[in-house]
């Protein structure tokens, strides 16, 4: 049942709302249940986290849609309890093989993907909170040529590197307001 004891919710949006009412909210609560999930999935060593995410939600969201009731392990445990199934199905499993050293630097890790993807999420989130001015300039500095930049911005090449790291600084305070945790090694950082 939806979160306010009615009816079941019938359309994908009113699905969402089991998650949260606010629908920003929830569709970030839902892009971190299948982050969640797809984990979650790797760990029981499911040779195809992805797809077997997406069953154990689209099943869910099925069940939701058809009346099944959430109030007793809550919308997360009850997903995570039909991936636990999806799994015990038989969805195809790892095997444990032996890794050739040289084969892993040729293979990119499906995690390490979702940390860029997820770095590229945040920074495309910090970048729209600055200014149109600094926003512009910033990835101008990074895609652009610097010189002529310079030229433009009548500015030497040093104080254009002021400004830029000016930009930055506001971004990394932002983000450390928000995350008041100290800098660890995985977070995706703002480098030059």
């Amino acid at each position: 049942m939806s979160r306010d004891g009615g009816r079941p919710p019938r359309t994908p949006a009113d699905l969402l709302t089991i998650l949260d009412p606010d629908p920003v909210r929830a569709e970030v609560a839902y892009r971190e249940l299948r982050r969640q999930l797809v984990r979650f999935l790797e760990w029981q060593r499911c040779l195809e986290p992805e797809e077997a995410a997406q069953e154990a939600l689209a099943r869910g969201f099925k069940r939701i849609a058809e009346g099944a009731d959430t109030a007793a392990a809550g919308a997360r445990g009850y997903f995570f309890g039909i991936a636990k199934n999806v799994v015990k199905e038989g969805w195809k499993l790892r095997r444990e093989e032996p890794v050739d050293p040289a084969d892993l630097e040729l293979a990119p890790s499906s995690a390490r993907h979702l940390e860029q993807v997820e770095a590229r999420l945040t920074l495309s989130e910090y970048l729209g909170r600055l200014r149109g001015s600094e926003r512009r300039l910033i990835v101008r500095y990074y895609t652009d040529d610097r010189v002529a930049l310079c030229h433009e911005m009548g500015v030497t090449a040093a104080g254009l590197r002021v400004i830029v790291h000016r930009i930055r600084r506001k971004i990394q305070d932002r983000r450390d307001e928000e995350d008041p945790r100290p800098a660890r090694a995985s977070r995706p950082a703002v480098v030059e």
